[in-house]
Parts: C-alpha cells; structure tokens; sequence
C-alpha cells in the first residue's frame, strides 16, 4: 500500500512537472510553426466593448474575416457591424456602423458607415502578418504564460501581453490577454484590458475553418456611392458620385 502511494505520489509529481515544463517561449515556438502552416482561413468574430468616462459606451457587433495567402501576396476580407449604445445626463441614443477592410492584393482600403455618410481610406497593402503572433508586441511589451483554460470546449494557451514600463507608445497602450486554440494555433478570444485592469474589449472567435479554398473576387473592393475616399497613397481625397435617381 506504502509502495503504491508512494509510485502514485511519483506520477502525480512527473505530471506537475511535465505541465510546467511548458514556457511562453516554447508555446510561441509551437504558434509560430502551426501558423507558418496556415495559407487560408474563414471565421466569424463577436465584439463587445464598455467604455466608461463623462459618458457610458457600450458596443456590440458581430462579422467574419476572411484571409488568404498566395505567394508573398496577401488578401484579407473583414467585415463588421457594431451598433453604439451612449448613455449621457440620463439619455440613451444608439449608433450603427459598419467597418469594413480589404487587402486586395494592391491596397488595403478601410471602409466606415456612420450617420449614413460611408468614408473610405485608401493605404499601402499590407505586408503578409508574421507568423508569430507576438512579433508586433516584441519590442514594448512584457508577456507570460498562465495556466491553460477551455473556451467553447477546446483547450487553450493562454497568455497575457502586457505593456513594458515607462511607456513610450505614441497612443495608450493597454495590456492583452489571448487564448490560442492548441490544434489551430489561432485565438478563440481576445480581451482588452482598460489602464484600471478592467476588460475594455472583447473578441471572440467562432466557426473558425483554415486552409479552405476562397475564391479571389472575395477579397475586390468598390468604394459605395457617395463615399469620400482619402487617399493615402497619393495625398487626395475625392468623393464617390451618387447613383442614380431610383438606385
């Protein structure tokens, strides 16, 4: 009986240390790879944001995004609806948008619709993302491995990003936490903290499929009627005609 407790006490502590073993470092080695293995992927996100100051501001949204990789060529669909809910001196009023971003192989364009007035952003493509999810974060931010946790069933690594004292960011920086799918290497949730450490914003991932075959008119864009396109790349701006009457 001493012999047996004594081998389970053994195995127990053999599985603590296995269990410890793991190290941010070797978890981003493990992401990195896994995502070097990603050439497509197709999802939906939901959004949440709180906001708190001389006004409260609550934002819900959901979308999908869309990417895919060809060559050193990256094409990249986002699409999300939000709906702005302002609490302000005992009213309430409420306001849609829409956010819309494409890669389309030359540019990358940002679309806004707010008050019905749609605005369009013209920029310099974006470069392939890094397979390291952490590549963005190196140079001003501390990050650590916490304990592993499940979200919607699926067992995760989870890992705090946190900004790097003093700051020296040009905007506020505000810590991260991610949880990674261990079989996908891809997040299924994402939680922006506010300078309080209160969660500021909230994306969560769902129906999540990699390496699905997307056809390439996905990722065209035609600026709307009526939008007012500020071009980056050139230092312009123009305005979209309306269209016609009875359209």
């Amino acid at each position: 009986m001493i012999r047996r407790l004594f081998t389970m006490g053994l195995i127990a502590a053999c599985a603590q240390t296995s269990v410890r073993a793991e190290t941010f470092e070797s978890v981003e080695k493990k992401l990195t790879e896994m995502r070097r293995r990603i050439t497509s992927l197709t999802e939906k996100v939901r959004y949440h944001q709180f906001l708190e100051g001389a006004a409260k501001n609550t934002t819900t949204g959901d979308g999908t995004i869309e990417y895919m990789i060809v060559g050193d060529k990256y094409l990249h669909r986002e699409e999300l609806k939000r709906v702005k809910a302002i609490e302000y001196q005992g009213k309430a009023t409420k306001e849609p948008n829409t956010f819309e971003k494409v890669c389309d192989g030359q540019f990358t364009w940002l679309l806004n619709i707010a008050l019905n007035q749609p605005v369009v952003t013209k920029q310099k493509l974006s470069a392939v993302p890094d397979p390291n999810p952490f590549a963005e974060f190196k140079d001003q931010y501390d990050m650590s491995l916490l304990d592993d946790e499940e979200v919607s069933g699926r067992s995760c690594w989870v890992v705090l990003v946190k900004p790097k004292p003093p700051l020296k960011h040009p905007w506020p920086a505000f810590p991260h936490k991610f949880w990674f799918d261990k079989e996908l290497g891809v997040p299924l949730k994402k939680i922006t903290y506010d300078i309080k450490g209160r969660p500021m914003t909230t994306l969560t991932y769902v129906d999540i499929r990699t390496n699905v075959p997307i056809k390439e008119e996905r990722f065209k864009f035609e600026a709307p009627a009526n939008a007012k396109i500020f071009d980056e790349t050139t230092a312009t701006t123009e305005t979209m005609p309306a269209p016609p009457d009875g359209q």
